[in-house]
């Protein structure tokens, strides 16, 4: 049912005609027998309503009167228009899942029907790719060693391979000591400068120290009473050479002494000597430089096979410090 449309207004109320005067009120008269009552006259106008005397104090409520039968329905009035639809409220929250249902008893199992007969074998089909190789299982562990069998007969000795290409040469190692290549012996007398004894050593790249040893004797006799005989040797850089070579390092002298009434001297010393010419290299034992005093002179009694191993004691011997 639509909602009920609005009453319409009031008419307007007619005009109040207006009230003829009052008049005048006549002298009571003795009460005469009530008569009978005649008509009711016609109402006289109403007077003026006079004015509204002050409100008396509410009177208690009376008792609530029974309530009287519904009057009949009036007509309907017309329907007023729609009014717009109002904005859609939000949605309110779901509510909690209600409790789900205890399960129901499960049916009866129906009778297995008959098992129908068994159908022809259809025909192989034909066969599918292989499948992927699977991945090796872990090996297992191994069993035990069987008994050893019987050593069989030795086989034939095969034929001898061919030799293998020599392997690369390697590095040379430290040389030993070096002995000299001795000469021929020579006659040393009295004289200022070196001589050629033929003897000579070879020596490798490096610094070496070269010990020599060698015996003067005048081999004739002991040498004068009150002389003396110095003799220095070293080397030089040439088979002809009198001159010391450069490669010493410092005076590189070995010198001795034959003292007057001797038979016999040694001279002796260490020598040392530098190749830096990068390659093996030849020195020559020279000797000479003489420094003596005798009576009557070293000249008439020289020293005699020296420098070239005719004696035992001669010796020259060389050691390899650094390279």
């Amino acid at each position: 049912t639509g909602a009920t449309g609005a009453t319409g207004p009031d008419g307007q109320t007619g005009a109040t005609g207006a009230t003829g005067p009052d008049g005048q009120t006549g002298a009571t008269g003795a009460t005469g027998p009530d008569g009978q009552t005649g008509a009711t006259g016609a109402t006289g106008p109403d007077g003026q309503t006079g004015a509204t005397g002050a409100t008396g104090p509410d009177g208690q409520t009376g008792a609530t009167g029974a309530t009287g039968p519904d009057g009949q329905t009036g007509a309907t009035g017309a329907t007023g228009p729609d009014g717009q639809t109002g904005a859609t409220g939000a949605t309110g929250p779901d509510g909690q899942t209600g409790a789900t249902g205890a399960t129901g008893p499960n049916g009866q199992t129906g009778v297995t029907g008959a098992t129908g007969p068994d159908g022809q074998t259809g025909a192989t089909g034909a066969t599918g790719p292989g499948g992927q190789t699977g991945a090796t299982g872990a090996t297992g562990p191994d069993g035990q060693t069987g008994v050893t069998g019987a050593t069989g007969p030795g086989g034939q000795t095969g034929a001898t391979g061919a030799t293998g290409v020599q392997g690369a040469t390697g590095p040379s190692g430290t040389s030993g000591n070096t002995y000299a290549i001795f000469g021929a012996p020579i006659t040393i007398g009295s004289t200022p400068d070196f001589m050629v004894t033929g003897t000579y050593i070879t020596l490798e790249p490096g610094t070496h120290m070269v010990i020599v040893s060698m015996l003067m004797s005048t081999y004739v006799g002991p040498s004068p009473a009150g002389s003396y005989y110095w003799l220095r040797s070293t080397f030089s850089d040439s088979p002809s050479s009198t001159t010391r070579t450069s490669d010493l390092m410092g005076p590189g002298i070995a010198s001795g002494c034959l003292i007057g009434n001797s038979f016999f001297s040694v001279l002796n010393g260490v020598i040392l000597i530098n190749n830096q010419s990068g390659r093996s290299k030849t020195y020559y034992y020279i000797a000479g430089q003489t420094a003596d005093a005798s009576t009557p002179g070293i000249g008439n009694n020289p020293i005699v096979n020296f420098g070239a191993g005719a004696w035992s004691e001669d010796k020259i011997v060389t050691i390899k410090i650094s390279d």
